[in-house]
């Protein structure tokens, strides 16, 4: 078994160098990007689940990087 860790994708408030805590910001552009990155990246790597927090931009990079594979994220 496999078990991969992966950092949300960047948000504005990331791009400013402005530290998040649980401020529950959205993906920037450039996040999505990153997040799609993510989602090419695991392509050829089988994945059973996908598990990430409640906040949005954790959602939204797992959302994406499970679309590729037929996955919902578990929060």
């Amino acid at each position: 078994m496999n078990l991969y860790l992966v950092r949300h994708g960047a948000t504005l408030e990331n791009e400013r160098k402005c530290y998040l805590g649980w401020t529950d910001a959205e993906l920037s552009p450039q996040g999505t990007r990153q997040a799609e990155h993510l989602a090419a990246y695991f392509q050829g790597r089988p994945l059973l689940s996908i598990y990430c927090s409640d906040l949005k931009r954790t959602t939204r990079t797992a959302e994406i990087i499970g679309s590729r594979h037929g996955l919902k994220p578990e929060a």
